[in-house]
């Protein structure tokens, strides 16, 4: 593309010439393209961005000299409120001196400044922005305005004020308290642990974070806690009781309230967030209670509430193994001469006594029940059904016992070697159930006290 230039020339004779000049205009008509291509570049450029964020244009004395949408709907205020206003009227909050200070010193030395702050909006409520604010230069190179260009984390910090607000709360409950609190993962490894942890187990923080919490729980509760971690799917609240172990190696038991948060993004991941207490006191007492509840309080022995909770034990495994159970039912001679002569004090020493004789005659897995008075069960296990080999081995202890009450024993400088009369009874030979046995043996024990002190009889076959 040219450009024409027609100019007429006068000469001497009266003629004249044209005089023409043609310049080649291309390349300006192309540069004025592409300074119209830029030009409408930047202003996309510009409205994407004024469409993302929000923006101030200050002047170098802190005057707002432009400002756009975003920025008003967000602010509240209008643009004729805030364009040719101070700054001041938006200025900050929370923010110390210094700060602002250190902002406008990057900035004249003509560096970006990045960080957060809060407006103040036309309702005085809080405005926070992620904030980068440019120096911007003229054609000279002086500083003449600051372009802020601010991205909107009012919600952001709104939520982790309340995050930190909620975890502020928990550490104050968690760090203040008896109960033993620890959040693990899917997986049972810690994720953490009250400070009640160290209290109560002498554990340090940071010494059960990422170990697995079964490693802080006894055998005996292992199955337990493995059982929880196996089966917590669909799950919310499990109560259950664990015996965990203190560093020492000091037995502590715990009730507890496990709750399981499930991820609703991720199916498979949850975390376990269990409440405790300690109860080794009482567990103590409740087993202490169990003890007085299966047991004679004068002699310590199993009683007979302990005999009717065991015997269906003793006689599933006689059925298992085919072996005979002997119900020997045991009244020593002439204790009430004892308690008469010598008082009552003296008696239930005697009784002590004559329970451990029988203790001390039979074997280990035999059990001696204290029926009251000086009346006596005792249950032999594992007997042979055939008969000449079982009257042995129950002969066997029989003398035994005998010879242990023949030696006999002292109280208050008074010697003892009382004697005793035993009734029997077999399973399966003579009954199939406790009640039927005890009956039997209760009557043999009579049948053998007519016969004499210091003798035995054996029920008779039905």
């Amino acid at each position: 593309m040219y450009l024409l230039s027609l100019s007429p020339v006068m000469q001497g004779d009266n003629s004249f010439a044209i005089f023409l000049i043609m310049q080649d205009f291309t390349q300006f008509i192309e540069q004025k393209a592409e300074l119209r291509s830029k030009s409408h570049g930047f202003e996309v450029f510009k409205a994407a961005l004024s469409s993302a964020t929000s923006i101030t244009i200050l002047d170098i004395n802190g005057k707002i000299l432009e400002v756009n949408d975003l920025f008003l709907n967000a602010s509240g205020f209008t643009a004729e409120e805030l364009i040719g206003q101070s700054y001041k009227l938006i200025e900050p909050r929370y923010h110390t001196e210094d700060l602002l200070q250190a902002i406008y010193e990057t900035l004249v030395a003509g560096n970006i400044w990045r960080g957060e702050l809060c407006y103040r909006t036309k309702f005085h409520a809080d405005f926070w922005v992620e904030a980068a604010i440019v120096p911007l230069k003229n054609e000279f190179g002086k500083i003449e305005k600051f372009l802020s260009i601010n991205y909107d984390i009012t919600d952001k910090k709104k939520m982790f004020t309340e995050l930190k607000n909620i975890e502020r709360t928990f550490r104050l409950i968690t760090e203040n308290t008896n109960d033993l609190i620890v959040i693990t993962n899917e997986d049972g490894i810690i994720i953490y642990a009250s400070p009640s942890y160290e209290i109560f187990l002498g554990y340090e923080n940071v010494e059960l974070q990422g170990q697995f919490y079964s490693n802080i729980v006894d055998d005996e509760s292992k199955k337990a806690w493995q059982t929880f971690l196996n089966n917590y799917s669909g799950q919310t609240d499990t109560q259950f009781e664990l015996l965990l172990k203190a560093k020492d190696g000091t037995p502590v038991w715990t009730e507890g309230n496990a709750t399981v948060v499930h991820d609703p993004e991720r199916e498979k991941v949850s975390q376990i967030m269990m409440v405790s207490r300690e109860i080794t006191h009482r567990k103590e007492r409740e087993n202490d209670l169990l003890y007085l509840a299966y047991h004679d309080t004068l002699t310590q022995l199993p009683n007979r509430r302990y005999l009717q909770k065991e015997f269906p034990k003793l006689l599933a495994e006689a059925q298992g193994h085919n072996a005979c159970l002997a119900m020997f039912f045991i009244d020593g001679d002439d204790f009430k001469v004892v308690n008469d002569r010598y008082g009552h004090d003296t008696g239930d020493d005697f009784i002590r006594k004559f329970g451990q004789v029988l203790i001390n005659a039979v074997r280990s897995h035999d059990l001696v029940i204290r029926m009251g008075g000086d009346e006596f069960i005792v249950v032999l296990t594992g007997l042979t059904r055939d008969d000449e080999k079982r009257h042995k081995q129950i002969m066997h202890i029989i003398n035994r016992i005998r010879n242990e009450l023949k030696i006999g024993w002292t109280i208050e400088s008074h010697h003892f070697a009382p004697t005793a009369s035993i009734g029997i009874a077999y399973y399966p030979d003579h009954g199939k159930t406790l009640n039927v046995l005890l009956e039997l043996a209760d009557q043999a024990l009579y049948k053998a006290k007519e016969i004499g002190k210091n003798n035995l009889y054996i029920a008779d076959a039905h």
